[in-house]
């Protein structure tokens, strides 16, 4: 899975890392919680450890889903900020000035894919 993220285009790239930190959200809600949900006795903080690891998980799920339906039904492609874009493997396409001429057509979705191992960039393209 690693080697298709790292391999894919810039914007497949991004719709990945959203979905691997959704993932962690997920990870957090259904076996953290429910790690610290098995050390609680009853009353309140067994009450309040099981309404965050069920609304948790039920959350998580509905934002994937969301996110997934965005991206096949709308064509929603994320745009992740520089920091988060440089753990993702995507970074933001150069900025253009007022008076530079626009971007050029490989590099209208605003993403520019580094491609491992080679020290060269690769611009995503939209249709």
């Amino acid at each position: 899975m690693l080697s298709l993220h790292l391999w894919a285009a810039p914007d497949a790239r991004a719709v990945s890392g959203v979905l691997v930190l959704l993932g962690g959200g997920l990870f957090a809600t259904g076996v953290v919680l429910d790690l610290l949900h098995r050390f609680t006795d009853g009353g309140f903080p067994d009450a309040l450890l099981t309404a965050l690891e069920d609304g948790g998980e039920i959350a998580v799920m509905s934002l994937v889903v969301a996110f997934l339906f965005a991206v096949v039904a709308d064509g929603h492609r994320p745009r992740p900020g520089r920091r988060l874009g440089l753990l993702m493997g995507v970074r933001p396409a150069p900025s253009h000035g007022a008076g530079e001429p626009g971007p050029r057509p490989e590099t209208r979705a605003g993403l520019v894919a580094v491609v491992p191992g080679s020290g060269r960039q690769s611009a995503s393209s939209q249709p």
